[in-house]
């Protein structure tokens, strides 16, 4: 049976907005009422459209900013609960590879500083300079980098070298879950598949879990055992990537996986195009908030609010109509 390694029940992220277009204050919600299990070992992909919440719900996670409801576990203990020195170990075993690699490192500290400093503040049995510096040369060495560049500033790099750095960064604490926001998004074709087999090398290495997060769907299929479907804050489809890719429960996944070009020659996919524009998400619209996007909406739409229920084993879907539309099997 799958340990179940951070839970994520019911959060919410709303912002209170303050603007002269509005005479009151306005509420954006971000994220709206998620629940997200992820199991020991296993890659969870989340997937959706530009503005959907997925940042910010792994802002929330690693509680660099505060959920406004919600409850978020990690091995059993509420995260949501702790001070900031019992957070302290948390942060050592939930880390994050940001989608800038860039503008996550410090161009005025060397990569080797950078990297290293994280060892430095939870690694207890590093005593001495000496053993600083080979743990840093090993890090640098287990992602692909030369141990010697580690003198080297950010600059001096390529971004896919950078993103390898921002890896390292990562793994020099020795953790247990990383979120991955969209790491390879700013990177060429062929490195994104070299990041892409790296993450795959050392998750099976090291045992990791992984959150990654992307618009790619493509690379979420390669990547992922489970995929989530998030729109406005919401989630709208989970399931097995097999599952999901294969028969999709969701007129808007549908409309996503539509998007992908077909790998097999000669062969063209059906694209649905989606009518209208994103609603405001300081005003969703009521009902299902995609109903006003969705080819198959019906007056029950506009007014019923879709639970994510389970479809069929293991797949979840929050249409009104799903078994209706795509069947049970």
């Amino acid at each position: 049976m799958k340990k179940e390694i951070l839970k994520i029940e019911n959060i919410s992220k709303r912002f209170t907005l303050k603007s002269r277009l509005y005479e009151k204050k306005a509420t954006l919600t971000a994220v709206d009422d998620l629940t997200i299990t992820l199991y020991e070992g296993e890659t969870f992909g989340l997937v959706g459209e530009s503005g959907c919440g997925k940042s910010t719900l792994a802002k929330l996670i690693l509680r660099l900013i505060e959920p406004t409801s919600g409850n978020i576990t990690y091995n059993g203990k509420d995260i949501l609960t702790l001070g900031k020195k019992d957070m302290r170990s948390i942060r050592k075993d939930i880390q994050i590879i940001f989608q800038d690699p860039q503008a996550s490192l410090n161009p005025r500290m060397t990569i080797g500083r950078a990297v290293s400093e994280g060892v430095s503040i939870h690694n207890s049995s590093i005593k001495t300079k000496t053993d600083l510096l080979a743990k840093t040369r090993e890090l640098l060495k287990l992602v692909g980098l030369h141990p010697e560049s580690l003198n080297m500033y950010p600059h001096e790099f390529s971004g896919g070298q950078r993103q390898r750095v921002g890896i390292a960064r990562a793994l020099s604490v020795e953790p247990r879950v990383i979120i991955a926001d969209e790491p390879v998004s700013a990177l060429d074709v062929s490195i994104q598949a070299q990041i892409l087999n790296l993450l795959k090398e050392l998750q099976e290495k090291f045992g990791l879990t992984y959150l990654f997060i992307s618009h790619d769907l493509r690379v979420v299929e390669y990547l992922s055992d489970r995929v989530g479907v998030m729109y406005l804050g919401k989630m709208m489809e989970l399931a097995s990537s097999d599952d999901l890719y294969r028969q999709p429960r969701h007129p808007y996944s549908r409309a996503l996986l539509s998007s992908v070009p077909s790998l097999t020659p000669g062969q063209k996919r059906k694209r649905i195009i989606l009518k209208g524009d994103v609603p405001n998400p300081i005003n969703p619209p009521n009902g299902c908030i995609f109903h006003t996007r969705c080819e198959f909406a019906k007056d029950e739409c506009k007014e019923t609010v879709p639970t994510l229920r389970e479809v069929n084993d293991g797949h979840f879907s929050a249409c009104l109509f799903s078994e209706e539309l795509f069947g049970c099997n």
